[in-house]
């Protein structure tokens, strides 16, 4: 019974961090969500159902899961073999974390279809903990470049709005000097015909 659980657990996981990760990838080569998303949610939570109780529809998740992490390649290729098109800076840090997680997850894919030999115990966990690391190191680095970037363009605003307030002061001080200066010429002309 345990073996069971932990079996629908682990597809459901795989299931979800395929959805996730197409996810994360769409959100950042593409202002708006791709409508291949939603057959792709629809598709994973129906297999993910049908093999509830029937562990022989292994195949049709395996080979789910590899459409997905295949569509997750191709967006990330594309992103970046595609000239004049605007995705994040530095999101190439993120694209290279993921290729050892999608690496990984496609050779475990295509051993559970098998398809190639499994060359490692999947219990063991190194390629996938590895693959894992690599996912968040490289998220970690980009979030760390984008908040040093922010704070770079914060600083940089900062001093422009200092330089301006210093800019604004001067002309509020010109433009007081200047009516100071009227009022005393109106004065002297009309101090000459009216008493104070």
């Amino acid at each position: 019974m345990r073996l069971m659980w932990n079996y629908r657990l682990n597809w459901f996981a795989l299931v979800l961090l395929g959805l996730s990760g197409t996810r994360f990838v769409y959100s950042l080569f593409y202002a708006e969500r791709p409508g291949i998303f939603l057959p792709f949610c629809l598709v994973g939570l129906c297999l993910f159902v049908l093999t509830w109780n029937r562990p022989f529809i292994v195949t049709y998740m395996a080979l789910f899961i590899l459409i997905v992490l295949a569509e997750g390649r191709r967006t990330i290729a594309a992103s970046f073999l595609k000239r004049g098109r605007k995705h994040p800076e530095g999101s190439w840090i993120i694209g290279l974390g993921l290729v050892p997680t999608i690496l990984a997850a496609s050779y475990e894919n295509l051993a559970a279809l098998n398809l190639i030999p499994l060359l490692y115990n999947p219990l063991d966990l190194p390629v996938a903990l590895f693959s894992l690391l690599s996912l968040a190191m490289s998220v970690s680095i980009y979030l760390a470049r984008d908040f040093a970037q922010t704070n770079k363009d914060l600083e940089k605003q900062s001093t422009e709005l200092q330089q301006l307030n210093v800019e604004l002061e001067d002309r509020v001080k010109q433009r007081t000097e200047a009516l100071q200066q009227r009022n005393e010429f109106i004065r002297d002309v009309f101090g000459r015909y009216l008493n104070r």
